[in-house]
């Protein structure tokens, strides 16, 4: 096995002044709140993750540092420069994998410090998406100093179903979690706690608390909103200027420049309100996705290759793919969450390979709604079990 690289110091500088700081400087109003003033390396960075500026804000907040940051393979796999020059280590999302644990390991030990986005994936609805039991191991294991970043206000600026970048003000709080010598004196479920109390954010909730006024575009929430909460129709909303409009009922959802909508609701309520319904479904085994996608495995770094043309079928009992007479199947209780593009494509890891489906005939919407399922029925099965 190739040897994990360390982050090349130099290029990581050249990066973050001439591109990762015209990037904040363009982007958000950046204000640095650093409660860990001795902080040294090596380290283990927990960071949250609102948007896709999250990078760009972590590396101004630690740039004196260099770190290694934890990446997605498939990320890694579409710029290799990613791993060879900045030290990306490579991680199937929502597997636990030796080898990733290991380049961990391995960083820490050359006094270099490592990032990692424990909830794996850009936040859904502006709220704190899942995070794993398995980082309190994972951070019990490598047994160095712990600091958490929590970022608020980027998903303000840019939210994952938006097109649109906003200028806003951007805080990234850095803490320290633990020393060297706490972790291995405390419990997993105290070390879990605390994790997930650092990392915890509601960008809606900061938004109408602190009045910060954004007037945006919503094409693209449609992706995300998918059922009307007056009338329970689903796939049915459009989206126009500031607001929503339900096909079937024809009610009007406007949302006003500190994120309301209608006044009463705002997106993690809204999402909610989804997740209750899929709930039931799931619970009557009621709830089927069926689809027809473009198939395609990653089992290296090398990228992509096609399968063929695929039929998707889901429900309470799993996810099943058929493909040129091969038939995956990728069980519940294996899927925490999905990775996935709104409207596009999801993403499914297993150990060694990484599955990607571009959704045809346009289905692709209701792949927001088959997340809610998935994560649902991972709290149904693992709760069983």
């Amino acid at each position: 096995m190739k040897r994990q690289p360390l982050t090349n110091k130099f290029l990581y500088n050249f990066a973050n002044l001439f591109y990762c700081k015209k990037v904040c400087e363009k982007r958000f109003e950046l204000n640095i709140i650093n409660e860990v003033t001795d902080l040294k390396e090596p380290f283990v960075a927990l960071v949250n993750h609102t948007s896709v500026n999250d990078v760009f804000v972590t590396a101004r907040a630690l740039k004196k540092f260099q770190p290694n940051y934890l990446c997605a393979v498939d990320q890694i796999a579409r710029n290799k420069a990613l791993y060879a020059f900045f030290g990306a280590i490579p991680k199937r999302q929502f597997i636990s994998e030796i080898s990733a644990v290991k380049a961990c390991k391995y960083v820490l030990s050359k006094n270099r410090p490592i990032v990692i986005f424990p909830e794996g994936k850009l936040s859904v609805d502006g709220k704190t998406g899942i995070i794993p039991h398995s980082i309190a191991k994972l951070v019990k294991f490598l047994d160095a100093d712990v600091i958490a970043a929590n970022i608020s206000g980027n998903y303000l600026g840019l939210p994952r179903w938006s097109k649109t970048q906003v200028k806003t003000k951007v805080d990234v709080k850095i803490s320290r979690l633990f020393t060297k010598g706490e972790l291995s004196e405390l419990p997993l479920g105290t070390v879990y706690d605390k994790i997930t109390t650092a990392l915890s954010y509601d960008e809606y909730k900061r938004q109408s608390e602190q009045k910060i006024k954004i007037e945006r575009n919503l094409d693209g929430l449609e992706n995300i909103l998918y059922r009307c909460p007056k009338c329970g129709e689903e796939f049915c909303l459009t989206a126009a200027e500031n607001k929503l409009t339900c096909g079937k009922c024809r009610t009007e959802f406007v949302m006003d420049c500190y994120g309301k909508i209608n006044k009463t609701l705002d997106v993690p309520t809204w999402q909610d309100m989804q997740r209750k319904a899929v709930l039931r479904q799931l619970q009557n085994s009621e709830y089927s996705f069926f689809a027809s996608a473009n198939v395609y495995e990653l089992p290296d770094l090398k990228g992509y290759r096609c399968l063929g043309k695929g039929e998707i079928t889901a429900n309470e009992k799993g996810i099943k793919v058929a493909v040129n007479g091969k038939n995956l199947f990728f069980p519940p209780q294996n899927i925490p969450t999905l990775a996935f593009d709104g409207g596009k494509r999801f993403f499914i890891s297993t150990i060694g390979n990484t599955y990607k489906f571009e959704i045809l005939d346009g289905k692709g919407i209701e792949i927001a709604k088959l997340n809610l399922a998935v994560e649902e029925n991972y709290k149904l099965k693992t709760k069983e079990e």
